[in-house]
């Protein structure tokens, strides 16, 4: 990859950056290059370059990367720099493993408490994410199996499982999601994980409910550790 006075070319690495906020552009195009592996372990991350070619300035590009110092994804030395980090995949693993632990309690919750009404929006919704997925809108399934779960935590009206939730989630990166459903094949096994989960809460089952849930976030993790770059494997 070509650089620029000892520091990388980013015009090659920062390509979509269609976000709603200039610190949310930042924050997801560092990760998710990061996590794609475009960026490798140990680069150094030059924030006036990147601001630079991102056309913001330097206050966003340093916000993104504190954030990303407490995810575990970049370190921060003094007086040398940001660089990113070693044990990424360790990162992301555990993100979806705490998630998967959450997803899992939302869902057993979620059981118990159904009532008829929003059985039938579930069902409704399940039928939009069948409609999706066949006609291949990646962009559009994403959207249907976020609110899915979403409608699954609300379900179980727990508020701390909720901001517990929320929280972890906003760990999460569109362009993981992207990666992951990319492949029909990924959609479609998404899509009948996402329906045993709707028939074990629709038959009041907390504890098939938790498990198939417990199943369809794992298979996430190993599904993304199979595909991230070697250098950001454990």
């Amino acid at each position: 990859m070509e650089s620029w006075g000892g520091f990388l070319d980013y015009s090659s690495i920062f390509t979509e950056m269609n976000y709603v906020s200039v610190s949310e552009k930042v924050y997801e195009a560092i990760k998710g290059s990061i996590l794609s592996g475009k960026l490798k372990v140990g680069e150094q991350l030059n924030e006036r370059l990147i601001a630079k070619h991102m056309g913001t300035s330097v206050s966003p590009v340093k916000d993104a990367l504190r954030k990303m110092e407490k995810e575990g994804l970049v370190v921060i030395v003094p007086r040398k720099g940001s660089f990113v980090a070693e044990g990424i995949m360790t990162s992301i693993e555990e993100i979806y493993m705490v998630r998967g632990a959450l997803e899992s309690v939302a869902a057993y919750l979620a059981a118990q408490k159904l009532n008829e009404e929003q059985a039938e929006r579930l069902r409704t919704h399940f039928r939009l994410m069948e409609e999706a997925t066949r006609k291949q809108d990646l962009l559009l399934t994403i959207d249907l199996n976020q609110k899915f779960h979403v409608m699954i935590r609300k379900i179980a009206n727990n508020s701390y499982l909720m901001h517990q939730l929320d929280v972890i989630r906003s760990f999460e990166l569109s362009t993981l999601q992207k990666q992951f459903l990319s492949e029909p094949e990924q959609l479609n096994l998404a899509l009948v994980e996402h329906e045993s989960i709707l028939l074990a809460i629709l038959d009041k089952d907390a504890l098939l409910a938790e498990e198939r849930t417990a199943k369809h976030i794992q298979r996430t993790v190993e599904y993304l550790r199979s595909k991230m770059n070697p250098q950001v494997r454990t």
